[in-house]
């Protein structure tokens, strides 16, 4: 049996509740052997593991530390979730500095996501148990919006935030949404929720700031939005700024 272990370090726990949510969790306690998870018991039986999730961004040399020990021992390290993917909307703390773990080492994988999709989770999972690689998916959430049809870039975009359920593409209300740039998975469920993407899954190249530069380019969107541009920047910390 492979030796699991669930790390948290600067986080919410949300994605943890996740892992213990899903409908694939049970079969992984049956098909492996966890010997590190926090939120269901405080005993570690041994300080050595094949597969480990980890959940949060880094802000201690410490955890830097204990990522490239994990590593070098040859645990395959999954990153779990935006903070630990992509930093995280606490990368903005003007309290603490805070780094994805890809700084530090090379990850065998990674889900983003606040907290990631169930059906990706339940994949990544099963992945670990069975050993198949696990891939995300390579198409936007415009992919799985029903309202895709109706995208336009014509209407100038003046707000955040819907007050209503939406009834075409938010972008073609005037509502800024990432759903173009930010990666599928998810079913679209903020959308029909009635709250437009916020990008929390990161955008297919990773690199959430560029690609929302190259959409800035081609909509029309207000001065008070642009000003505002740093809620776009929620889940990945920006390295440029918008004029």
């Amino acid at each position: 049996m492979k030796k699991i272990g669930f790390f948290q370090l600067n986080s919410c726990s949300g994605c943890m509740f996740a892992v213990l949510s899903s409908t694939i969790f049970l079969d992984l306690l049956k098909s492996a052997d966890i010997r590190l998870f926090r939120l269901i018991s405080d005993v570690q039986t041994e300080d050595q593991f094949d597969v480990v999730f980890i959940e949060g961004g880094v802000t201690r040399n410490e955890e830097a530390a204990l990522l490239r020990r994990l590593w070098t021992e040859g645990a395959k390290i999954i990153t779990l979730g935006s903070c630990a993917v992509l930093g995280g909307i606490m990368s903005h703390s003007p309290n603490m500095h805070i780094d994805p773990v890809n700084k530090f080492v090379d990850p065998y994988a990674t889900l983003p996501g606040c907290p990631p999709p169930q059906q990706l989770l339940g994949n990544l999972l099963m992945s670990a148990i069975d050993g198949i690689e696990f891939k995300l998916p390579e198409k936007n959430v415009c992919s799985e919006c029903p309202f895709a049809q109706d995208q336009t870039y014509d209407v100038e975009i003046t707000s955040l935030n819907a007050l209503h359920p939406p009834k075409s593409c938010f972008l073609s209300e005037g509502i800024l949404c990432l759903g173009p740039i930010t990666r599928a998975g998810c079913g679209a469920r903020c959308i029909k929720g009635a709250t437009p993407c916020d990008g929390c899954l990161g955008a297919l190249d990773r690199n959430l700031p560029s690609a929302l530069a190259n959409l800035f380019s081609v909509l029309k969107v207000s001065d008070s939005i642009r000003e505002y541009a740093a809620i776009a920047f929620r889940y990945q910390k920006p390295e440029l700024k918008f004029k």
